[in-house]
């Protein structure tokens, strides 16, 4: 079975396959579709509702009732900073690179020490399946550091200090940041909904 990822994320992708690596789902981004989602889409104030848009985008876009749909709309939100980047941590710097977003908020947050550089990340995921939306949310809570640690990951991953591990998630192995990440916790109910489907014929896969 296929899943078109409303996204043009490669990182997100390998993430989200790999959780799903037990059943027989392949994740395809929708820019392979030659579908590209515009800044516009996502106009909304919750992880949720524009998971939602992006998800129900490519849904139109695809014009296909059988088509499965994926969005996740996620977000790194500082208690320092009231709350920023939040919605906007994809495209926090002028350029939307994942290193300038980072070496923004690292400029942002000189001044603050680390016991109060508290934040989290939060992960709402789409699922458009047989006509209906499903939303599945996932949230992990951590520390800011000071420089970047680690070579694994993406996006804020190498400031994202996780403390029951005493590492950044770039630091952890993709086996534990499935486990332990805000995305890996959405995508865990939704490994869990979509085995829970008789209909759908994914059995897990063997050997």
């Amino acid at each position: 079975m296929k899943i078109i990822l409303a996204s043009s994320n490669a990182h997100k992708a390998n993430e989200i396959q790999k959780s799903l690596s037990s059943l027989n789902i392949k994740i395809q981004l929708s820019s392979e579709c030659s579908i590209v989602i515009p800044d516009s889409v996502e106009k909304y104030s919750t992880y949720k509702q524009n998971s939602w848009a992006k998800c129900s985008y490519v849904a139109k876009k695809l014009n296909d009732p059988s088509a499965i749909v994926l969005a996740d709309d996620s977000g790194l939100e500082v208690n320092a900073l009231n709350g920023e980047p939040g919605i906007y941590s994809a495209r926090y710097s002028s350029s939307g690179e994942d290193s300038d977003n980072r070496k923004k908020l690292l400029q942002s947050l000189q001044s603050i020490p680390f016991q109060k550089r508290n934040c989290h990340f939060s992960c709402a995921l789409c699922l458009w399946l047989n006509g209906e939306f499903h939303y599945f949310q996932g949230s992990v809570i951590g520390y800011i550091v000071n420089s970047e640690v680690g070579i694994n990951g993406f996006g804020y991953d190498p400031i994202f200090f996780y403390p029951p591990l005493g590492k950044t998630f770039s630091e952890i192995s993709t086996e534990q940041k499935e486990h332990f990440s805000h995305r890996g916790k959405a995508l865990e109910k939704l490994n869990s909904f979509l085995k829970n489907i008789p209909k759908m014929g994914l059995e897990p896969t063997r050997g």
